[in-house]
């Protein structure tokens, strides 16, 4: 990263001290070489800055990996004294659920159902129509 800095803030001060001599009608030779030390005192000051910066974003992501690491580390249980700590057992489950009712149940055969009709359908049947409905 100090590098890309330098790259960045060196040629700047050269291009803009190449324009303040042009803007004050300076001498061609004061100039360029007041460009060429601008160029060479902000390529160092880039490049410090570039590494602080770099070194910073570095620790700071170090530190947060390295706290999450620890929380995700299994908890140990305490020992007594002299005996060393074990990690705690993880926690398992054993699906003891009882299979899906509905997606195992056998297919009446299509021959032995017999096809609904209004007429066999009753009011007991429906459980959502009364049935004193239909005899007003």
């Amino acid at each position: 990263m100090g590098r890309s800095y330098a790259g960045i803030l060196g040629p700047l001060a050269f291009v803009t001290e190449i324009a303040r001599g042009v803007l004050r009608s300076a001498g061609t030779e004061s100039t360029v070489m007041t460009a060429v030390a601008a160029l060479f005192v902000f390529a160092f000051v880039g490049f410090v800055l570039g590494e602080l910066a770099g070194w910073i974003v570095n620790d700071a992501v170090r530190s947060r990996l390295a706290a999450e690491i620890a929380a995700a580390k299994p908890k140990t249980v305490a020992a007594k004294p002299g005996v060393p700590a074990t990690p705690a057992p993880i926690a398992t489950t054993v699906a003891t659920a009882k299979p899906n009712v509905a997606a195992t149940a056998v297919k009446p055969n299509p021959q032995s159902v017999k096809p609904t009709t209004a007429a066999t359908t009753s009011a007991a049947a429906k459980p959502n129509v009364p049935a004193a409905a239909g005899a007003k």
